[in-house]
């Protein structure tokens, strides 16, 4: 997310399931998508890194929906 002058990056890493990975796309991709463009460098990064989100969201769409148990 960024402000005009500031920039607040966020990333989510770890061993996530698909029920936390659509949760967690759908809620930081429309915070960028709303506050992203209000800076000038913001502007810019967002308008990179919303495609690199999508992109990433599509290739996890193969994953299993919940985790085995044990795993």
């Amino acid at each position: 997310m960024g402000l005009v002058i500031l920039r607040f990056p966020s990333s989510i890493s770890g061993n996530l399931c698909r029920a936390c990975i659509d949760k967690y796309f759908w809620k930081m991709s429309l915070i960028s998508f709303c506050f992203g463009w209000w800076g000038v460098i913001s502007f810019f990064w967002t308008l990179v890194t919303l495609p690199m989100n999508v992109i990433t969201y599509l290739g996890c769409l193969s994953l299993p929906a919940r985790h085995a148990p044990g795993t």
